[in-house]
This record gives C-alpha cells, structure tokens and sequence, in this order.
C-alpha cells in the first residue's frame, strides 16, 4: 500500500499566511489585542532568556493582557529572515530572527533598548486554511542592556504611572482661569504642554484633567 508523501515546500498562500501570523502576533502585543487567539488550546510559549513559559490559551491571554495593561512601556516587535525548517502536511516549523524595541515613560524619550533574537515556532493550518501557533520559543541572542526589573521599578515610581497618566498622550486640560487646551503629557517633564504652545502646565495648577482626546465629554467624569 502506497504512503501520502509528505508536504516539502509550503504554497505561496501558505506562507502569506504564516508571515502574516508572525507579523500580527508582534501587532498585538505593541499595540493590544487577543494575542491568545494566534494560538492553537494547547499552544505553548517558551522564552527561558526572560523566564516565561507559558502553557495554553487562557495562561498567554491572561499573561498579555497583563502586559498590555502596563502601558509605561512602549515596544515594538520585527521579525526578519523567516526560514522554513521543516513542512509535513498541515505542520510547519519556522525559524524568524525577532528584533524588539522597548523605552519605559520613566526615560527620556530618545532612550531605547533593543533585543535580538531567533524564533523557533510549530504552527499549524486549521481546515479553514488559516495558521495558528502550537509553540512559539524565543531563543535571546543579543539581550536587553538594561535591567527590566529596575525599569519596571523606575516606571512604577514615576510621576505619570502614580497619577494614572499615560506619557506622549494628548488630554483635554482646564486652566484655573477656566481656558480648556489639548495638552500633550510629558512624564519626565510631569508637565502638560499645551498644542501649539510652549507653556507647560503642572498638574497641580489645573482645575481639572479630562479624558484622552478625543473622546467626547471630556470633563463628563
């Protein structure tokens, strides 16, 4: 009896897909989302360079919406040189090289810290066409030049992380005089700068702080 032969090459819609699994998982964690959803009930992710093993679905959401919920921190995830290992009917695995970016809101706003690392990632391809994960590990080559505890302790302890306020992001702001600007927050600075204007407005000197722009009924709290 004859044997199906094993799938060696992957088609050019399959690894579109792939490379756009790869591309929105680093989508999601910079800019928030249901990372958990990229993978498969059973998927893993293994990162032993920053101690992270994560097993299933519910443990990876739970972990990264914590981490979207710190929003001190701004990164951003590239994946280059995406290189098939190995292909076996709906399995693949691939090798990425990741290059991650990360500056805290309690540094100056030019700081940032970059990793560099390989990927070795499982996928598989559900029978709608599209690809999940089954294991992501990250293998950290060149770590971060900074230690992310004391960041992270830093962060904690600035003056936008105490009040609630998100660093770079606009406001509406009310004067004491009862004027309202669309004021920019500077964490290092724990100033607001108003739009257009070079006058920074302490928080303590404002009547009232509303809600990001641009959402309606700013002072409506």
């Amino acid at each position: 009896m004859g044997h199906a032969s094993a799938v060696t090459e992957l088609t050019v819609d399959d690894r579109a897909r792939i490379e756009a699994l790869l591309t929105e998982y680093g989508w999601r964690i910079d800019h928030g989302g249901d990372v958990s959803e990229l993978f498969a009930p059973e998927g893993v992710v293994i990162a032993p360079g920053v101690g992270l093993i994560l097993q299933g679905r519910e443990a990876i959401g739970n972990h990264f919406s914590a981490r979207a919920a710190n929003t001190a921190q701004v990164t951003r995830h590239i994946w280059c040189d995406l290189r098939v290992a190995d292909c076996a009917r709906d399995t693949v695995r691939v090798q990425t090289t990741q290059i991650t970016f990360l500056r805290d809101s309690s540094e100056e706003s030019t700081a940032k810290h970059i990793m560099i690392g390989e990927t070795h990632d499982v996928a598989r391809r559900a029978a709608s066409g599209e690809w999940c994960f089954l294991e992501r590990r990250l293998q950290v080559i060149f770590p971060f030049d900074v230690d992310l505890g004391r960041l992270r302790a830093a962060s904690a302890s600035s003056p936008a992380a105490s009040r609630g306020l998100k660093d770079g992001v606009l406001y509406y702001v009310k004067s004491r005089s009862g004027e309202v600007n669309v004021a920019r927050y500077l964490a290092r600075h724990d100033l607001f700068f108003a739009v257009g204007d070079a006058i920074g407005y302490f928080p303590s000197d404002l009547t009232a702080i509303g809600k990001p722009v641009p959402l309606e009924g700013a002072f409506d709290d």
